[in-house]
């Protein structure tokens, strides 16, 4: 009798090792190197910069620039 679902079937792997493709796993690994990640850069000393080196009105617009990013990306990505 067959399953009547994929996930049923023992023939599918949906585990990542061992890798039935691994060039597709390298070519996913290589397209990740073209985006920069939060990995690479220093976040640490934005907040003192943000309280220390810039005026009222200018830590004022950064926040209203990164509060408007943050919802339109938010609802950009409810309407996917």
């Amino acid at each position: 009798m067959q399953p009547t679902h994929k996930i049923l079937n023992p023939e599918l792997n949906l585990t990542l090792r061992p890798m039935q493709y691994p060039e597709f796993f390298q070519l996913y690994k290589d397209s990740i190197k073209n985006i920069w990640t939060t990995d690479e850069l220093d976040f640490s000393i934005d907040l003192e910069h943000l309280r220390d080196r810039v005026t009222p009105q200018e830590s004022h617009l950064i926040k209203r620039l990164v509060a408007f990013f943050a919802t339109a990306d938010n609802i950009v990505a409810h309407n996917l």
